[in-house]
């Protein structure tokens, strides 16, 4: 399941490199994946069926992701 996620842009760290994280304090298994142009928001990725109404009620939770697998046949 994909969910999409506000983002928290940090403080700079020692780096010099603003973090950009969603308040995701969790031991669930879940994959960073692509961030809104603006960094806006980010995909969390291969989250579990089981794991996703715990995700739902995360602060910065906006919404499910619904990803349309495209066919092979389509493309005469």
């Amino acid at each position: 399941m994909i969910m999409r996620f506000q983002t928290i842009i940090g403080e700079p760290n020692e780096f010099g490199l603003n973090l950009v994280d969603p308040r995701i304090n969790s031991s669930k298994h879940y994959q960073i994946g692509e961030y809104a142009e603006d960094f806006s928001s980010v995909l969390l990725t291969d989250i579990s069926e089981e794991d996703a109404p715990a995700f739902r009620n995360y602060v910065g939770y906006i919404e499910d992701v619904v990803v349309e697998e495209e066919s092979e046949e389509g493309d005469e």
